[in-house]
């Protein structure tokens, strides 16, 4: 041998030798002396602060404090009393240089220091709260607990006692051992025999192996460290040996050879000794691994190869001894033993070949053949020679083989596993079948999981009961075999936990990753996919058949748990042995947090010896059961069972154990192979919590707080461990190395502790103090685990200190500040960048504990703490000020009685004050971020919300409550929880309740999202102060309260918030509080009202009963019978509720809260101007977010309507503003809803703006009975299939909203659920609903979504409208009914009727009928609802005259409007002698507005009247002034258009009208003269018209009616003057008769006159196009109401833009008309085009801007096609139209540049109607050659002028009138496509006139055509025309080949332009 290997072996040697482990006792002898020498000398307590605060960066920059003022503890009294006498002396020095009064103010100035000091001091705080102590007797308590921990054991009592006592005996007993166990066959003997020997040290190796073979007992025996180290010192000689003597290329190492050989039966025995040893400690070697892969060489192999030579050799060897004669004894009965124990070699090799194969039978023939040598070595027993009982066999003891067999072998030993083995082969033959059942099943494709038929589910049955029958033990008796289940589970999963675990916890359905322990029961694929299960599989697999086996699955499974938790602590402590460490606290050290970065990629390695992987595989194991335990008992067991379960053994057995996995997993040995980025430990804290959670919801009540003792103390100690190993981690002063390696570490430890934390708070905010009498108790939880009732764990007193101190001493670590962090407490310590992470982990976790236990763990002090003075030091005057109320029970009132009463309350008081304060600094140092992210590990949890503000609501509110019911007046039961709902605190509480309810809303604010009482407020009480603010970007959470009595605690405090009602809580607080209320039990009150409301059929208020009830006619109440008695009664529900904590009625709590909710809601201002709110300050955009603001705007009406309905219903029935209010709120959303739909007649309604070219043919008068009954037959007709209202309840179309497609669709199924238990009503009427749903349904199914959001969107309107009039007329019959009306009623009913008439008079507006179909009003309908609304306007004028005439003008203003209306449904009455209707009507309308103008104006000259806005409706008696001279202009119009045959009567008629009513006053004489003729009074009634339209906007500039109608007034002069004049508008007067009309130019046509006057609305670039506003008033008159809606408004910018451009098309205004199309195009979308460009894309947003909308008229979307913005870009580009054809006719035939230019000109024009060639076909106008496109028109006359017009082809057997039409169309767009393939509809005039003009004046040559540019330009430009590819969009980019020239070429990029044209032509300019 070399050096290096003789080196080799002398360490070998010496490291087994005795003398090595003599001197390793002797060391671990003296080490131990020194520590328990040391121990005497202990250090101060505090010295665990002093580190925190003195700690220093691994840089060496000391670190800043944390802030707090904790004096350090004193470690002796003596020094203490000795500084306290020489402070004496000193102040006795210093007291006679001193005045008192300077004495007196420093002791004043020094206690409020004090005072402040105490109020911002946690500690101080807290524990007089929990511990009832001061901060000094505390840290004394604790001083003292450390100290009798210590003494009790060295490690305190949170670490494993079974760990701790294996350390402690193998540290003190391993001398004795040593000295004692010497023999002459012990390696010390052999070094002495053969130290002093001269050999080789090949020889000398063998030797030494050959006396350990021969004394194998004694040898390991003797050894002190166990059988691990030995057995591996000599498997290393072995090894040695081998690879010195060359014996390694062998197959297997044999030493034996035979006698005949050696020449000596000893030296034979000898050598088979060898071989036995070493194939014996191999095969020990192999079962410490799984042979996944087993090379050729490795153990198993060379055992295999061994054995059968090894039992030759014992034959050899038995036959020798039969020959040979004389033996020594001894020798034989060596042999004898080799001999059984080659036998039991041989039967252990078969033992464990069966647990490791694969293959089933292969696992039974080795099972038979380990029987076989079992039988061999019993029967050597039976030998008569054989003079022992047993063979001991220590060196083939291991972690796995602990069963006593392999201790040593006797014969009953081996016949009892002899018995169990063949007992045990029903585990080979269960598995052997299941394989044979798996492999049986077909797998099925069309049914994935499908399920697995009887019989194989019997015996999958079969199977689990035999196998059960060998578990079924429990797991701590002598005979259990569960540690089978373990070894052979982790055999088959222990690589794969890590994965199962993941894949479990979530719930990933991956079909790689095969469950072995289904919950449920599995179907055929998933057995199939079993192809190796385990034994456990096995059995949990087939239990799950059968519903039967569900309880054995659990016991079994946590039997399992347990074993597998024993076998962790046996490995975990063999690691710790093998490791060197004595005891727990090795695997604390900080050795592991000083590695460096690149050192942690090895740990994984370095940590992975056998016994740690193995005994991490367990935990793990442990971890995946205790989940599988906890879906078993919460999915798959009744409950029943699971009572059963919670109330077994084994469930008390499953907690002790998961408990003690985690405190050894993180705190104990497994702490070593945690790494940064594993997450094990969380896992298991996850696990453990979810199992609580589950025990929890099924145990009993007394059960239940068992569990949750235990729970807590679980946790609680958990918290302390890991508290203790955190800070001591952070404090170590390491280099920086290790610095990121521990930053992780630390990370990860404060992760998991903020997860305990976090339990540890919720917990306890579950279980919270009691008050008894004025005593505060501590929780059950915490009084039941620290007295130790019935069988829970028990807390010290000395671990309630430890647990307390634990709590202080990381709260001074997590509350330092985290720099950048939304931190409230500015002052505190920032902490450094490696603190940061650590503490932002456990800062907001540590305040939910803290928060809990101040909830939980207080106590009212029994002692008094005080100094040497003799003060208090935890009375209530640390906390108010001398003047505060609070220092009212310091007083003593002489009465004994009441001064022990009076010293509870104080106590008491105080006792909270000390709790809400301490609540009040950690809650400080959270923020936002922190509070509202921390959640729960229960995703059940997580609806309550945020962990830390649930918790401080629920412990804050208790207090609150507590204050409330304790300190009030009431002196009975009764009364004190009638305190409960005070809107303050009492007196004597009210600072601390300012500070309570501070703390609250700030939680509340984290919780819900809404912040009370503004956006910041400071509640001060004395010098504190507690800020609320709200974060800039908070975003509201869609939570609510975890119960009723939660939802009632927050109503309370919104109370006390807003006491005084001046301010109105927010109304997203009261909808919070609505949301977790249960649903109220309807009454038989409120059912009858609700039905009356919502029933469609319930009552009819038509127009006949609404004039019934204003009128008072008969039968005038006949609709409100059903509600007459209820509206007189009281309420049905007691008004009060007796509600208090505890034992209170929930329903009552919930109906008082519902109640004070409901007026709440109902309360104040119903919103607004809803219609318009959309589009205020952007009228006429609409953003992308349309639908949204719109669906907000429906939900805020919906909520407002049913918070009154409500309110009604629960008492407030008698309210008639309740029932006003709820009608405003579905009108609000009805007139929401119109706006959004449009209208059937559009908005550009000018069609009589100007004198039409062709004078239309008039209507023919009918006598009025004539006329009456065809409009009657009109209405008729219109109202057949006309469907109002679908389905009975009308409620639907309140809740759901109109502009949501989801909604829509939920309102359609209800709707269609409803008709199925629909049973009564008219049966035709419900077909007929029925028909009209299932056309909405077929539309929807179609995605025809325009049509169904438009037909939805009539059905809506109508309903709601018909809801609204239902309430007014209620809410007008509650106040008719009343026998003593008083002025305010007069007043409410001027209201009601007043909203009547508005409500009625908008459903006239633009003639729509809503409904389904919508569509036109007939005549007959509108003069019904026109004098119904009259009667309405004039009985709420009639009611307010008698206080007030000036305040009815526009109310008798809309008299005059609806007289207006009933006048024009009488325009086609004939002519006779008597006057007709029309006169009458507009005689009366004509008084009315004279009435009413009178008014105005006196009001106007008192200064009544003031215009808050300009523009818009609020004009005053200028509106009046307008109205009637409109009225008298729309008089003259319709004479204009009179019949001849009547023109006389009716120049009459109209005359009596509009003469009566003149504007100059002085001329009335000088019109009405008999010398006039009717024409020249008809001319001076225009005159004076227009002198008062003038006047106007004279009295108000932004007044734009006026200018509209003097327009109009002008186009129709020339007819007015002469009837006869062809002409129209563009005819002229004669200066005579033009001077007296104010605007007319005698010099021009009067279209240019009236052009110059509109021109003025339309003067700038407005975003609405011309100059109209949509504005809105505080109190708006009927008028300006009707005016505010969205759709009035675009009517007005319709109306004016279509007669802009029709002013333009007449006074051929070109550029004007470009500008003002330009101006069009950048106009944003409308509303209603919004709504209905969004529809055509399912309810998205619009895909395409409405720049590209199609301008044709499609009668499928006749509402789309009829909006504003598209009819005005019609009417314009029609204008262009014309404008181009008559340039055609204009232009030369022979100028070809001309005739080209008007064809690009016609093209664009064409190209701005967006459409497509089928859209064109499709109309009539191509069909029947009807030309009614103009923009069609003018591209086939400028196609026609061209050359190319030549090629038009014709069919000319098409008679039909469109065939040459649609011919010159197709060829027309075909030719423009390749001329002009970039051309836009962006081309314009302007555009080619400025280049015409720049070409004339530059006097440059004419542009030519791009084909005779090559021709007749640069002979060098050549034109060329290639094709586009077919796959190219506008926008891409290809490259083509051109050739010119002689075979010359040249590639082009070019880029396609939009229109998609096919072919592309451009100029290239060529070189030579």
């Amino acid at each position: 041998l070399d050096t290096r290997s003789t080196v080799r072996f002398e360490m070998t040697c010496r490291g087994i030798s005795f003398s090595m482990m003599d001197a390793t006792a002797s060391v671990d002898d003296g080490n131990r002396r020194k520590m328990s020498t040391s121990s005497h000398d202990e250090p101060p307590e505090e010295e665990d602060d002093k580190n925190m605060d003195e700690k220093k960066d691994e840089t060496g920059e000391a670190k800043e404090g944390d802030g707090t003022n904790d004096e350090p503890m004193e470690s002796d009294d003596k020094p203490e009393e000795e500084s306290k006498e020489k402070d004496a002396s000193k102040d006795k020095t210093q007291s006679s240089r001193t005045s008192k009064r300077l004495r007196s103010q420093q002791i004043t100035s020094g206690k409020i220091a004090e005072r402040q000091s105490n109020r911002k001091s946690f500690e101080y705080c807290f524990l007089a709260a929990t511990m009832s102590c001061t901060k000094a007797e505390f840290k004394k308590q604790v001083q003292e607990a450390k100290k009798l921990e210590k003494r009790s054991n060295g490690h305190g009592s949170w670490s494993n006692p079974g760990l701790i006592s294996r350390g402690s005996q193998l540290g003190t007993n391993v001398l004795l051992e040593a000295k004692e166990r010497l023999s002459a066959s012990s390696l010390g003997a052999f070094v002495e025999q053969f130290g002093t020997q001269s050999c080789q040290p090949v020889d000398l190796l063998l030797k030494y192996l050959g006396h350990v073979a021969l004394n194998v007992h004694d040898v390991f025996v003797t050894d002190p460290r166990g059988p691990l180290e030995l057995t591996s010192s000599i498997l290393t000689g072995f090894d040695l040996y081998i690879n010195r003597t060359n014996s390694k290329q062998r197959l297997a190492l044999m030493f034996f050879e035979p006698v005949e050989t050696t020449g000596s039966f000893k030296a034979s025995l000898e050598l088979f000794a060898l071989d036995l040893l070493y194939c014996e400690l191999l095969l020990k070697r192999c079962e410490r691994y799984a042979p996944t892969h087993v090379d050729f060489d490795d153990d198993s192999n060379i055992v295999a190869r061994m054995l059968l030579p090894l039992l030759e050799a014992f034959d050899a060897l038995e036959q020798s001894v039969e020959r040979t004669k004389g033996l020594e004894e001894n020798l034989i009965q060596i042999f004898l033993m080799l001999g059984i124990r080659s036998k039991w070699l041989a039967a252990g090799f078969y033992l464990w070949r069966r647990r490791i194969s694969q293959v089933v039978f292969e696992s039974r023939e080795a099972e038979d053949e380990a029987v076989c040598y079992i039988d061999e070595a019993s029967k050597a027993f039976e030998s008569p020679t054989v003079k022992f009982t047993s063979v001991a066999t220590p060196h083939l003891v291991s972690p796995g083989r602990h069963e006593t067999h392999w201790k040593e072998i006797r014969p009953n030993l081996l016949a009892k596993l002899r018995d169990d083995i063949q007992a045990s082969s029903v585990v080979s033959h269960a598995k052997q079948r299941f394989q044979e059942l798996v492999g049986s099943l077909d797998k099925s494709d069309d049914q994935p999981e499908a399920t697995i038929p009887k019989a194989s589910a019997s015996t999958l049955t079969s199977i689990g009961e035999d196998l059960f029958e060998r578990y079924q033990e429990s797991h701590d008796k002598p005979g259990a075999k569960h540690m089978e289940l373990v070894e052979d589970f982790l055999s088959v999963h222990g690589e794969d936990l890590s994965t199962l675990i993941n894949s479990a916890d979530q719930d990933d359905d991956d079909e790689l990753v095969v469950d072995p322990i289904p919950v449920q029961s599995v179907g055929v694929d998933s057995l199939i996919q079993m192809s190796n299960p385990s034994i456990l599989s096995i059995l949990i697999t087939c239990f799950n058949v059968d519903d039967d086996h569900r309880e054995h699955s659990i016991r079994l499974l946590a039997h399992v748990v347990l074993t597998a938790k024993d076998l962790f602590d046996e490995l975990l402590a063999r690691s710790v042995q093998s490791q060197g460490g004595d005891s727990m606290e090795d695997s604390q050290s900080d050795d592991d947090s000083m590695i460096s970065d690149d050192d942690s990629h090895n740990m994984d390695t370095n940590a992975r010896n056998t016994d740690e992987l193995k005994a991490r595989q367990c935990g793990l194991f442990v971890i995946f059961l205790i989940g599988k335990i906890t879906s078993i008992f919460s999915t798959a067991m009744d409950d029943e069972e699971r009572n059963y379960c919670c109330l077994s053994s084994d469930c008390n057995a499953l907690l002790v154990c998961m408990f003690a996995l985690l405190r050894d997993w993180t705190c104990g040995g497994g702490k070593r192979w945690l790494l940064p980025d594993d997450s094990s430990d969380q896992v298991l804290f996850l696990v453990i919590v979810h199992f609580m959670e589950a025990l929890r919801c099924s145990a009993p009540a007394d059960r239940c707080k068992e569990l949750e003792r235990f729970f807590f103390v679980g946790i609680a100690r958990t918290m302390i461990a890991q508290s203790n190993s955190l800070l001591s981690m952070v404090n170590i002063q390491g280099s920086r190395i290790g610095r990121a390696t521990r930053q992780k570490l630390c990370i990860k430890q404060a992760e998991l502790l903020g997860l305990v934390l976090n339990e540890l708070g919720h917990l306890l905010s579950e279980n919270l103090v009691t008050i008894d009498d004025l005593q505060i108790r501590p929780t059950e939880i915490i009084a039941g685990a620290e007295s130790g009732e019935k069988d829970t764990p028990i807390i010290s007193k000395q671990e309630t200190l430890l647990f307390f101190d634990a709590v202080l001493r990381l709260w001074k670590y997590g509350s330092l500040a985290l720099s950048g962090d939304d931190q409230a407490d500015k002052s505190a310590a920032v902490c450094s960048s490696f603190d940061r992470p650590i503490v932002r982990s456990i800062q907001t976790p540590l305040i939910v504990a803290i928060t809990g236990l101040c909830g939980s763990a207080i106590r009212t002090t029994t002692e008094a703490h005080s100094d040497e003075s003799g003060v208090d030091q935890l009375c209530l005057t640390d906390f108010y000020d001398s003047d505060a109320s609070a220092n009212e029970w310091l007083l003593d009132s002489g009465d004994p009685e009441a001064s022990g009463l009076r010293q509870r309350m104080r106590l008491l008081l105080q006792t909270i004050c000390h709790a809400v304060y301490s609540i009040n600094i950690v809650t400080t140092v959270a923020g936002d971020k922190g509070a509202v992210s921390n959640l729960s590990l229960v995703e059940s949890r997580h609806e309550s919300g945020p962990l830390l503000p649930v918790v401080a609501t629920r412990v804050l509110n208790f207090f609150a409550d507590s204050l409330l019911v304790n300190f009030g007046s009431g002196t009975d039961t009764a009364s004190r929880r009638e305190s409960l709902w005070a809107k303050e605190y009492p007196y004597t509480t009210r600072s601390t309740g300012e500070i309570l309810d501070a703390l609250l809303r700030r939680s509340y604010r984290w919780l819900f999202g809404f912040t009370l009482v503004g956006e910041k407020e400071k509640i001060s009480t004395g010098k504190d102060t507690v800020v609320t603010t709200s974060s800039p970007d908070y975003q509201a959470r869609t939570l609510q309260p975890e119960s009723t009595s939660a939802a009632a605690q927050l109503y309370r405090c919104i109370v006390r918030t807003y006491p005084s009602g001046r301010r109105s809580a927010p109304k997203s607080a009261l909808e919070v509080v609505s949301s977790a209320l249960p649903p109220i039990e309807e009454t038989q009150k409120s059912r009858i009202l609700k039905d009356f409301v919502f029933q469609s059929n319930s009552t009819e208020m038509g127009t006949e009963s609404v004039l019934r009830l204003m009128e008072k006619t008969e039968s005038w109440n006949r609709p409100f019978e059903k509600i007459k008695d209820l509206l007189d009664q009281e309420q049905d529900v007691p008004e009060t509720g007796t509600v208090a904590t505890g034992d209170s009625s929930t329903a009552d709590e919930a109906l008082r809260v519902r109640r004070g909710i409901s007026s709440e809601l109902a309360s104040g201002q119903v919103p607004a101007n809803l219609a318009d709110s959309g589009h205020k300050g952007k009228l006429d955009s609409s953003s992308e977010d349309e639908r949204l603001l719109c669906l907000k705007h429906e939900e805020e009406a919906s909520k407002k309507f049913l918070a009154i309905i409500d309110d009604i219903c629960l008492g407030n029935a008698k309210d008639t503003t309740s029932w006003y209010r709820a009608a405003q709120c579905v009108t609000l959303k009805a007139e929401l809803i119109a706006d959004r739909l449009g209208l059937t007649k559009g908005y550009a309604r000018s069609d009589d703006f100007s004198v039409p070219s062709q004078r239309r043919r008039p209507k023919k008068l009918l006598p009025l009975d004539v006329l009456e009954a065809e409009q009657k037959r009109e209405d008729l007709q219109l109202s057949q299939n006309w469907v109002t209202v679908v389905g009975q309840d009308l409620s639907v179309y309140v809740r759901h909203p109109w502009s949501s497609f989801t909604s829509l669709q939920a309102c359609s199924d209800e709707i269609k659920k409803s008709f199925n238990d629909r049973r009564n009503g008219d049966k035709s009427q419900k077909a007929l609903e029925m028909t009209a749903l299932k056309k909405l349904e077929k539309m929807h199914a179609s995605q025809k979504f325009l049509e169904w959001q438009e037909a939805w969107g009539g059905i809506f309107v109508y309903s709601l409208k018909k809801l609204a009039l239902r309430l007014l007329c209620t809410a007008l019959f509650m106040v008719e009914s009343k026998e003593e009306v008083e002025s305010d009623d007069k007043i409410l009913n001027s209201e009601i009727c007043e909203a009547i008439g508005v409500a009625l008079y908008s459903s006239m507006m633009a003639s729509q009928n809503y409904g389904y179909p919508m569509h036109t009003m007939s005549e007959d309908r509108k003069r019904n609802i026109a004098t119904v609304a009259k009667v309405a306007f004039e009985h709420a004028a009639n009611g307010i005259q008698e206080d007030d005439s000036q305040e009815t003008w526009d109310l008798v203003f809309m008299v005059g409007k609806c007289h207006e209306k009933i006048a024009s449904t009488f325009k086609r009455e004939i002519f006779a002698e008597s006057t007709r209707l029309y006169e009458k009507q507009m005689s009366l309308a004509m008084n009315s507005y004279a009435s009413a103008l009178k008014q105005a104006r006196d009001i106007d000259d008192d200064g009544g009247h003031v215009i808050s806005q300009q523009g818009g409706s609020s004009h005053g008696s200028t509106e009046v002034l307008y109205r009637i001279h409109a009225s008298r202009l729309k008089c003259l119009i319709y004479l204009a258009a009179c019949d001849d045959d009547f023109i006389e009567k009716a120049e009459a008629e109209v005359l009596r009208v509009t003469e009566a009513h003149c504007y100059k006053v002085q001329d009335r004489a000088e019109t009405t003269t008999e010398s006039l003729g009717n024409r020249d009074r008809i001319w001076n009634v225009l005159a004076d018209v227009v002198a008062g339209l003038a006047q106007c906007r004279v009295d108000d500039h932004f007044f734009h009616r006026s200018v509209y109608r003097h327009a109009q007034a002008l186009m129709w002069a020339p007819v007015l003057l002469d009837p006869s004049s062809r002409e129209g508008s563009l005819g002229m007067v004669q200066a005579t008769k033009s001077r007296t009309v104010r605007g007319l130019n005698n010099s021009t046509h009067a279209a240019y006159s009236a052009e110059v006057v509109i021109r003025t609305l339309f003067d700038k670039k407005r975003a609405q196009l011309c100059a109209v506003w949509l504005t809105s008033d505080a109190s708006n008159s009927p008028f300006q109401i009707l005016n505010s809606s969205n759709r009035k408004y675009d009517s007005l910018r319709g109306k004016y833009v279509g007669a802009y451009i029709e002013s333009l098309r007449l006074c051929n205004r070109w550029s004007e008309l470009e500008q003002f199309t330009k101006l069009l195009c950048h106009s944003k979308r409308d509303a209603a085009n919004y709504f209905q460009a969004s529809a055509l894309v399912g309810g998205n947003p619009p895909l395409k801007s409405h720049t590209n909308d199609c301008l044709l008229f499609k009668k499928d979307v006749t509402l789309m096609s009829q909006g504003f913005g598209l009819s005005a870009k019609r009417q314009a580009n029609s204008v262009f139209a014309e404008f181009i054809m008559k340039k055609i006719t204009d232009t030369d035939s022979e100028n070809r540049m001309e005739v080209e230019t008007n064809l690009k000109q016609a093209y664009a024009c064409f190209l701005r109607l967006h459409c497509s060639d089928d859209d064109i076909k499709r109309t009539s106008a191509i069909r029947y050659g009807v030309s009614s496109i103009k923009e069609v028109e003018a591209l086939c006359q400028a196609f026609l002028e061209t050359d190319h017009a030549n090629t038009v082809k014709t069919d000319s057997n098409d008679w039909s009138g469109g065939a040459q039409k649609k011919s010159i169309f197709d060829e027309a767009l075909s030719k423009c496509r390749a001329l002009f393939p970039t051309l836009s509809g962006n081309f314009l005039f302007k555009q080619s006139s400025k280049s015409k003009e720049k070409d004339s004046t530059s006097g440059g040559k004419k542009r030519k055509r791009p084909s005779e540019s090559a021709e007749s330009g640069d002979p060098n430009t050549k034109s060329f025309q290639v094709s586009v590819p077919e796959d190219a969009a506008a926008g891409d980019t290809f490259v083509t080949t051109i050739n010119y020239g002689d075979n010359v070429t040249k590639k082009v990029k070019l880029t396609v332009p939009e229109g998609n044209p096919k072919t592309l032509r451009f100029s290239l300019k060529i070189s030579d």
